[in-house]
């Protein structure tokens, strides 16, 4: 497994780097302090996951992954960042991240996201932040949502596209869509990130 990670303090992505390197699965990784290094390693060695922190001098880590996503959509990006507030968070959510690690997580995350890389992950510290409050009883969320919403909202939060849902539930895009639209509704809710915080914590699946 190739690793990319981005950090405009070289020191830090170093050492980061040789803690990943310290994982079985890990074979390769390398260090850039912004964006064209980033986009220049993304070229030259096909990584199959990066880690990009957001606070990165003269640019923002957010368009960066905006960047990452537009050329290699496929390439899982977790955000490796001191920030931990709320409505930066739901924005890296919605801009593609796979998933946001605070810098003070425990090595388990590092080695959780390296050995599920497609899978949508967020640290306690990131997790705890995200959820808040709450808008409305588990039990009236749960008894909301037929079989089939909550089969998406299952999907959905173990980081699964919604035309990668349509293909496992066999249903077509436009009704992956429809779930969508009617789950947010009923969530009261506006973003995606929004309903994924929601479903984790009141497990309503």
């Amino acid at each position: 497994m190739n690793i990319i990670i981005l950090d405009d303090h070289k020191l830090v992505a170093t050492g980061i780097a040789k803690l990943l390197e310290t994982i079985e699965k890990v074979s390769n990784t390398y260090v850039s302090t912004n964006s064209a290094e980033l986009l220049k390693h993304c070229q030259e060695n096909k990584p199959d996951m990066i880690f990009l922190d957001l606070a990165l001098g003269n640019e923002d880590g957010r368009d960066v992954l905006t960047k990452i996503k537009f050329s290699y959509p496929d390439i899982p990006c977790f955000i490796l960042s001191m920030v931990n507030e709320k409505h930066i968070i739901e924005d890296c959510i919605e801009k593609g991240a796979t998933g946001f690690i605070c810098k003070d997580c425990d090595f388990e995350d590092l080695q959780t996201v390296v050995n599920y890389p497609h899978d949508y992950f967020l640290s306690k510290e990131a997790l705890r932040t995200l959820l808040g409050k709450s808008t409305k009883s588990t039990f009236k969320l749960q008894q909301s949502l037929t079989d089939k919403e909550k089969q998406f909202l299952f999907l959905l939060t173990e980081g699964y596209s919604p035309k990668e849902i349509a293909e496992q539930l066999h249903l077509s895009p436009r009704t992956i869509e429809s779930h969508k639209t009617n789950i947010m509704t009923k969530f009261d809710v506006n973003s995606v990130s929004k309903l994924i915080s929601l479903a984790i914590k009141h497990k309503v699946f």
